[in-house]
């Protein structure tokens, strides 16, 4: 894109978070996405746009196999976190195990967070209707806010009837990982990040029995 001399164009990472998504009808998966920040300044005018870019992804019927490309992913992309489903006992239950683990082995341990309209009492279980809902609102060309790339999101995406009105996780782990990662993202936008970060640390806390 060529812009005259009289734009200013300033770009900047503002955060990197994940979503996972637990295996089902299809493989488990993990996937990173970033928020950027774009400002374009003209003499009349100026703009500040958030955008939002799939980074990686990655899927696995293996929930160890998952959760330990998670924490990779995690590092490699300095996450501020990576939310998920957390009422899925199933995955809990395994992640308990693993963190364990890796206390024995004196590893990192790995911490899913709560995703977003995940579990409100008067939601069904596993229900993702809200993020899809808000995928399709950011992939539309009125917002064009989300940016995937070459992804097999898009096929999972086209593959799900556009009148459809129930839907769970479980059916589509990927399209629900990357519905809580950008649910977590639009719905913090604007946060401070030190806020952020304690309303994390008590979340952890709280995990643990530590309050």
């Amino acid at each position: 894109m060529v812009f005259s001399e009289d734009v200013t164009l300033d770009k900047q990472i503002l955060r990197t978070v994940g979503g996972l998504g637990w295996p089902g009808s299809q493989p488990g998966c993990v996937v990173i996405i970033a928020e950027e920040e774009r400002i374009i300044a003209e003499p009349n005018k100026y703009e500040r746009k958030i955008l939002y870019h799939l980074l990686d992804e990655f899927e696995n019927w293996d929930l160890d196999i998952l959760i330990r490309t998670a924490t990779d992913l995690s590092a490699k992309h300095n996450c501020q976190g990576i939310y998920a489903r957390l009422t899925h006992q199933p995955g809990v239950d395994y992640l308990q195990t693993f963190n364990k683990l890796a206390m024995q082995e004196k590893r990192g341990f790995f911490y899913l967070q709560a995703a977003p309209h995940t579990h409100e009492e008067h939601l069904r279980l596993g229900a993702i209707e809200f993020h899809l809902n808000l995928i399709r609102r950011y992939l539309h060309p009125a917002q064009k806010r989300l940016v995937l790339g070459d992804t097999k999101l898009i096929g999972y995406l086209q593959d799900i009837p556009r009148e459809v009105t129930l839907l769970k996780d479980l059916d589509c782990p990927a399209v629900a990982a990357l519905g809580y990662a950008l649910a977590h993202l639009v719905q913090t936008e604007g946060w401070d990040e030190q806020q952020a970060y304690l309303i994390q640390e008590h979340e952890l806390r709280l995990m643990h029995g530590d309050d």
